[in-house]
């Protein structure tokens, strides 16, 4: 269990940073469907689609340089916490 906060950052549009660091993504997407009843859509036929991913656990020695340099994991985040 953390007993410290962590210092999370929300970078826009969609990125969870944790002391600079990608930590996980957001993504939301609306799309509209058609009406059963007719060819016209209506606000009620709005979905909107969320995408989260959260880097849980990451093999350092088989991650890309460009991805070391700018992401952390849960895992390594709570124990430098």
């Amino acid at each position: 269990v953390c007993r410290h906060p962590l210092p999370l950052q929300v970078k826009w549009p969609n990125d969870v940073l944790v002391m600079d660091r990608k930590l996980a993504g957001i993504l939301v997407e609306t799309i509209t469907l058609p009406t059963l009843t007719q060819d016209l859509m209506t606000p009620a036929d709005r979905v909107w689609i969320i995408g989260i991913g959260l880097n849980r656990r990451i093999d350092w020695s088989k991650a890309p340089l460009e991805i070391a340099n700018r992401a952390t994991c849960l895992e390594q985040t709570l124990q430098q916490a």
